[in-house]
């Protein structure tokens, strides 16, 4: 029976699809039909076309399957309708998508959310845990997130379905065609457009270990439990140290406090509301990213899924590459051989 993938040209949908077909599985992959396809252009998988904002269109696409994998989300932290453009594809799209596996009978879901939706720790040594939500988003992804994996894990209870909720870090690694806003964070660094660093925290993770993550959850997960997919935890500031260090060019010098930052943050989010270009610095961000710190410990996943992660550097090597080899920065920038 196949298994479904909806986000499936995303980073972490197109990576799992790669990982199913590696083990033998046919998988479907959901697929808008204006959607970039290009992550899936060398995958023997059955693209089926559909809305999951248009429930109609789904009960075709989940009918058969056993098993469903939501990776589905708009991963972008600003729009100029946000509302419309990224809360509402993931909450509305979770209910629907749910739904229609609930009317199908799918006997596993694996629910991909984020680390984002328990809030971040104030800081690098608090920990908070899997029981915990962020409870006051501001940034739309963020709140599309938290809403979202809320909404399923009241339907989980209401359906009666069998939930596993996966939360990965800052994921970073190949094939990521769309550019998250993950990588452009590396990308733009490489270019020189962060010259700044600031008070804050990631636990970096390589997307192919998310995807085996999502696996190993499909097997051993329990029905509505979380767990947490990251690597290293890092500061910010570590985080574009070591860029540096791989690289030619410069760590950042300048920290940039919370209070300078909104300062800035509003004339951007205007211009990019006027040129329709988008604001690597808006309020919204500000707010939920400086001085908070998601660099949570996958210690749990390890111990009961069997879950292992690649170290910084193996990380952030294979994402220089795969820069590298889309022509998104040059060769040049290379300092160190590859690992």
């Amino acid at each position: 029976m196949p298994v479904l993938v909806t986000g499936a040209t995303g980073h972490i949908g197109n990576t799992v699809s790669r990982m199913l077909i590696e083990q033998g599985r046919e998988v479907r992959a959901l697929v808008r039909s204006s959607g970039d396809t290009r992550s899936l252009r060398d995958l023997d998988l059955e693209r089926v076309e559909a809305n999951i904002l248009v429930p109609d269109t789904l009960e075709q696409v989940v009918r058969g399957c056993e098993v469903l994998y939501h990776a589905a989300a708009v991963d972008r932290t600003w729009s100029r309708n946000p509302v419309l453009e990224i809360i509402q594809p993931a909450v509305e799209g979770t209910r629907n998508i749910l739904h229609a596996a609930k009317q199908a009978r799918v006997k596993k879901i694996v629910y991909v959310s984020s680390v984002v939706a328990m809030g971040g720790g104030k800081s690098f040594h608090h920990q908070r845990s899997v029981d915990d939500w962020f409870s006051n988003p501001k940034l739309p992804y963020n709140i599309a997130k938290t809403q979202s994996e809320q909404v399923a894990h009241q339907l989980a209870e209401d359906l009666e379905l069998n939930i596993v909720f996966v939360l990965p870090g800052m994921v970073l690694g190949s094939h990521d065609y769309r550019i998250t806003p993950s990588t452009a964070l590396v990308r733009d660094f490489l270019r020189g457009k962060i010259p700044f660093y600031f008070n804050g925290g990631f636990t970096v993770v390589h997307v192919e270990d998310v995807a085996r993550g999502m696996l190993l959850a499909e097997q051993e997960g329990l029905s509505g439990s979380r767990y947490i997919l990251g690597g290293d935890q890092v500061t910010v500031q570590d985080l574009l140290n070591q860029l540096a260090e791989m690289t030619k060019q410069s760590a950042p010098g300048l920290r940039l406090s919370k209070q300078k930052a909104k300062i800035l943050s509003y004339p951007r989010k205007w211009m990019a509301q006027l040129s329709r270009t988008p604001a690597l610095l808006t309020p919204e961000f500000v707010e939920d990213h400086f001085n908070r710190y998601y660099n949570f410990s996958s210690e749990h996943s390890q111990e009961t899924l069997g879950y292992e992660y690649q170290s910084l550097l193996r990380v952030l090597e294979d994402t220089i590459n795969w820069l590298i080899n889309q022509n998104i920065i040059s060769p040049n920038i290379r300092e160190i051989e590859n690992l």
